[in-house]
């Protein structure tokens, strides 16, 4: 009688602990969910921000010196003349045909 109470003890004490160690496993869990639903939701949008903001500055900044290129193209074929000139435009134009595939 003394050991089947003994094993019964012992049976309830696994017990015990495995509702413990499951709930020490739950824990966690809930925990991960926590951080990922207020932490990492955040971290998130900020990144996205950020990534936003770079590849609106790329295209403004892009835009912006096509617009130069074209101008100076201009600007440089009014002002100067001679053979050397000619040349000069050609690879301003190279410059702003480049600056177009982008």
């Amino acid at each position: 009688m003394d050991t089947t109470m003994d094993n019964i003890m012992e049976g309830v004490d696994n017990l015990l602990d495995s509702a413990k160690a499951e709930l020490v496993e739950q824990q966690k869990n809930l925990e991960k969910q926590l951080i990922r639903s207020l932490v990492a939701s955040s971290s998130y949008a900020t990144s996205q921000n950020r990534k936003k903001l770079t590849r609106d500055n790329k295209k403004r900044s892009l835009a912006e010196l096509k617009s130069i290129s074209t101008s100076y193209k201009s600007s440089f074929s009014s002002s100067a003349k001679g053979q050397w000139v000619n040349q000069a435009k050609k690879s301003i134009q190279k410059v702003t045909d480049c600056l177009n595939k982008v």
